[in-house]
């Protein structure tokens, strides 16, 4: 059996043709309506014609034709799938690269991504340990500072509290020794008869420059106006006041020796440097 249109050889029974399309009469219309389709311009021909009425061709020349065209086809198609073979392999080797490229891609990506982010928290982990470290630093040498400057203070408290000791120390020798020549017989008992110098006097006392001088004039039985003065040389055992003092500044005070009045001299030149108004008597 073949098609009406275009003459291919179709199974028994076929509603279309697999070539062509065209629907294929039921057997009972055939048998009302015998004729063909030409196969070259589709025009329905009656009964068992030869020739095409419409375009006047050959139909069995035609179908010949068919035959030999629809066996070309075959064989085009035929090699169309083989030639298509390969090309489709190699489209899907393509496409299982690029897959495999982008899946590829995306592990290495995502693996970048967290090396990146890996990096970035080690930097800010040695970048805070560093900051931590250097606050460490900062901290102890500050305490070291402190601590420096604390046993600084300590040891400046140490030498002031030396210095104020043997300052005391000192005082108080100077004190007793000071005590110790005011409840002796006399300040200096050679005044009389030696020339005194700096290094004599210089440990005597603004109280014991003055008693002193006056101790010169007590030896020749000076009074006093001040009860100070004349109670300290009462103490004296070889003290004799007789002379007012008045009558003894008229006229004995030239009695006095060379070195007596230099020496009166020296003892009221230290006690006025030492003191713009000398010692203050009776306080």
């Amino acid at each position: 059996m073949k098609c009406p249109n275009c003459g291919n050889k179709i199974v028994e029974g076929s509603l279309f043709c697999e070539n062509c399309g065209t629907k294929i009469p039921e057997p009972d219309q055939k048998k009302e309506k015998k004729g063909s389709f030409c196969p070259f311009c589709g025009a329905w021909n009656e009964g068992d014609d030869r020739f095409c009425a419409e375009c006047g061709r050959d139909l069995a020349e035609i179908e010949d034709e068919m035959e030999d065209m629809l066996e070309e086809r075959g064989q085009d198609r035929g090699k169309q799938k083989k030639s298509r073979g390969p090309l489709i392999a190699v489209i899907c080797i393509i496409v299982v690269l690029v897959v495999a490229a982008g899946v590829s891609g995306g592990v290495y990506y995502v693996h970048m991504k967290q090396e990146k982010a890996a990096e970035e928290e080690r930097k800010e982990k040695e970048e805070r340990e560093a900051e931590e470290k250097k606050e460490q630093e900062k901290k102890e040498e500050e305490e070291k500072a402190a601590k420096e400057e604390k046993e600084k203070e300590e040891e400046q408290k140490k030498e002031e509290e030396k210095k104020e000791k043997e300052k005391e120390d000192k005082d108080d020798n100077k004190d007793k020794d000071t005590q110790e020549r005011l409840e002796a017989d006399y300040i200096l008992p050679d005044s009389s008869t030696k020339l005194l110098t700096q290094s004599d006097i210089s440990d005597l006392t603004l109280q014991e420059l003055n008693y002193a001088k006056n101790e010169i004039f007590a030896r020749y039985g000076r009074k006093f106006s001040s009860p100070e003065l004349q109670e300290y040389f009462n103490s004296k055992s070889w003290y004799h006041g007789t002379i007012s003092p008045e009558d003894f500044d008229a006229n004995y005070a030239n009695s006095l020796s060379e070195i007596e009045k230099k020496n009166v001299e020296l003892l009221k030149s230290e006690e006025y440097s030492r003191s713009a108004n000398g010692y203050q008597l009776d306080q």
